[in-house]
């Protein structure tokens, strides 16, 4: 009778085939906290897929280079939102483009306005490594860059980043697109978004390439999954 009991105390708990951890740095609508739980269109998406193939996913919000580091040092299975400046392994299906466009407080037009001497304070990320392309773009239209942290866990961080541009701190923030136009309605705050890019960049899913084969088949059958 002990021996029936306690089989049936095992079995009361969940009993996953695999279990998965993943990292991201916040980037709504795509991933992001909300009442301690991490949700988004691709969040949402991949806890769908585990659950369907009996797997249990763990996330956390990291900055994106210890991100990337965890990973790398196989201390988390992936990461979200990687591209090649990462150096890690990468599956195939794209999970967004990186769309990075100018955010002042005064309109800019077109990308030949954004190289007048009024926007030479511009605000990057401190932590990520932006494509070379890119860089080189900024160093030609002679742009002083400000490195500044764009991990966030309060809205009022994000609030006070772009007050800077409001303050006279920088005449202009380089930052994904559809993140500024998210921020923007849901702080209501007084900016302007380039509906122009500088550069895009499909992001992707990175690895570390001695993961488990089986944790690696999952997850691309579930980003090819419609």
């Amino acid at each position: 009778m002990r021996y029936f009991v306690f089989f049936v105390c095992l079995c009361a708990q969940p009993c996953y085939a695999t279990t998965i951890s993943i990292c991201y740095e916040e980037w709504s609508p795509y991933a992001y906290m909300e009442n301690g739980q991490s949700i988004g269109v691709v969040v949402d998406k991949l806890k769908a897929g585990m659950i369907a193939n009996n797997a249990s996913v763990s996330f956390s919000d990291y900055p994106h280079g210890r991100c990337v580091e965890s990973v790398r040092m196989g201390k988390v299975d992936f990461a979200l939102f990687v591209d090649q400046q990462d150096r890690l392994a990468m599956l195939d299906e794209p999970l967004a483009d990186w769309d990075l466009a100018v955010v002042s407080h005064t309109k800019i037009d077109a990308e030949q306005d954004f190289q007048a001497e009024q926007f030479n304070k511009v605000i990057i990320a401190r932590d990520y490594e932006y494509p070379p392309e890119l860089m080189r773009k900024l160093k030609t239209f002679n742009k002083s860059l400000i490195r500044k942290s764009y991990f966030f866990t309060k809205d009022e961080e994000i609030t006070a980043l772009f007050e800077l541009l409001k303050r006279g701190r920088a005449d202009a923030l380089v930052v994904d697109q559809v993140w500024a136009n998210y921020m923007k309605n849901k702080l209501n705050l007084d900016i302007h978004v380039s509906d122009w890019t500088l550069y895009s960049e499909p992001q992707y899913v990175g690895y570390n390439e001695s993961l488990d084969s089986k944790k690696l088949s999952l997850m691309n059958q579930i980003l090819l999954a419609n």
